[in-house]
């Protein structure tokens, strides 16, 4: 009798492990305050750069909203300001001189999206010309 009774265990455990086994794996369900700090980190750089584009009269701002943070061309940016490609260049090129200026003074969240994202062109479109 207690053999049938450890059989009968063995064969349950067997039949349990087999059930599990079938079933889907569970969904990882993300944690919400991973969102939430993410959403927070995300606020405060971008306060930071707002704060340093401050710095910058409207016209250089729209320049380096278009080029630098829409990924607009030189020349689609001048069609969407309605001003000369030579025009959208020396407000980047103002807008960099003043943003480098406040980056010396203090901390440069906008560094990091504003270098990469703007190529040092010349007057005909040529890297470092």
């Amino acid at each position: 009798m207690a053999t049938n009774v450890v059989r009968n265990q063995t064969r349950a455990a067997r039949r349990y492990d087999a059930a599990l086994y079938r079933l889907p794996p569970a969904e990882v369900e993300p944690d919400p305050a991973d969102e939430v700090v993410a959403r927070l980190d995300d606020e405060q750089r971008m306060r930071d750069i707002l704060r340093e584009l401050a710095v910058l009269n409207r016209g250089e701002r729209d320049v380096v909203a278009l080029v630098a943070m829409a990924g607009l061309s030189y020349a689609e940016a001048a069609v969407a300001l309605g001003v000369p490609v030579g025009t959208v260049r020396s407000r980047l090129a103002r807008a960099r001189a003043r943003l480098a200026k406040t980056r010396a003074a203090g901390t440069g969240a906008v560094q990091e999206s504003i270098d990469p994202a703007i190529p040092v062109t010349g007057r005909h479109g040529r890297e470092g010309a």
